[in-house]
């Protein structure tokens, strides 16, 4: 495929993106029609030029959101735009061209997320060093455990994926999901920083990843190429903050807003060069070694 044709592919999938974010529930109604015409009309460009050998994904996948982008709006619901949107996200990587994953609202997810947190900042606030590493280490053993199992036996991962379906990434399904490099980063600052440093590191992505989120599907206008915005950043680092703070507070710790404010910074830098690594493993390491040394 010629550079400039895979760049035009580029563009319109960042087009599709855009428009997904702007139709995302969570966000802002509407089906944004007239934009979404014009997206049809910019696929049924690409689909008329000449394509050389070895690109068939890559046309498969624009043919599959042309066919979308004809269909009446009302017959085709939101999943399948973001399910040819992956696809086509895909394919581009493959080729070369790669454009930001979509990252879709799942409030139950950030709720339960938060919350998990909480309960873990109790649980550090009421046990001693011994007691909170064995409780990592039973955390760790328990996470491994299933992920293990499920592959194993299929039965036992289409069961975990049922029940965890609400708040569960599409990727999980077939891969190491987020709590299991969640509950294994906390294993490691367990055994090798402070109490209080761990409380920080724990508060910070309980409160200040999903706060990003959230901000940043509603409000993110400055988008970066990994998809994420400078909105949601600013949000991660000021609830971050506010969450790291109560955090010190709650452990006795005399760490102050200093402390609570650069551990922020380094859980949001952290998230925004994560990359293909678990956010949920770089942003409590990032954050808890940081608050280590602050402290």
């Amino acid at each position: 495929m010629a550079s400039r044709t895979l760049d035009e592919c580029r563009d319109v999938a960042l087009q599709v993106l855009a428009w997904l974010r702007a139709t995302d529930a969570w966000s802002r109604a509407g089906r944004l029609d007239a934009e979404r015409g014009q997206i049809a009309k910019r696929l049924e460009h690409l689909l008329e030029t000449t394509w050389p050998q070895g690109q068939a994904a890559v046309q498969d996948a624009l043919g599959r959101l042309m066919e979308l982008a004809r269909a009446t709006p009302e017959a085709v619901p939101r999943a399948a735009w973001v399910e040819a949107y992956t696809g086509l996200a895909g394919s581009l990587r493959a080729a070369g061209a790669p454009v930001p994953d979509l990252r879709p609202s799942n409030l139950v997810r950030s709720v339960i997320h938060a919350m998990n947190g909480t309960l873990v900042l109790l649980a550090l606030a009421a046990l001693d060093d011994v007691g909170t590493r064995w409780l990592a280490v039973g955390a760790v053993v328990a996470a491994w455990g299933m992920e293990s199992s499920r592959r194993v036996w299929p039965a036992v991962n289409r069961f975990l994926m049922t029940v965890m379906g609400p708040m569960a990434h599409p990727h999980e399904t077939d891969r190491v999901n987020s709590a299991t490099w969640y509950v294994s980063a906390l294993l490691l600052l367990a055994f090798v920083v402070p109490e209080a440093a761990g409380a920080v590191a724990v508060a910070v992505l309980a409160w200040g990843d999903p706060a990003a989120g959230l901000v940043g599907r509603r409000f993110g206008r400055t988008r970066f190429a990994n998809g994420r915005s400078a909105e949601g950043s600013l949000a991660f680092v000021a609830v971050g903050t506010v969450a790291a703070w109560g955090a010190l507070r709650l452990v006795g710790s005399p760490g102050g807003w200093d402390v609570a404010l650069l551990a922020a910074v380094a859980g949001a830098v952290a998230e925004q060069l994560s990359g293909r690594l678990d956010d949920n493993a770089v942003v409590p390491l990032a954050a808890g070694f940081t608050a280590a040394l602050c402290l």
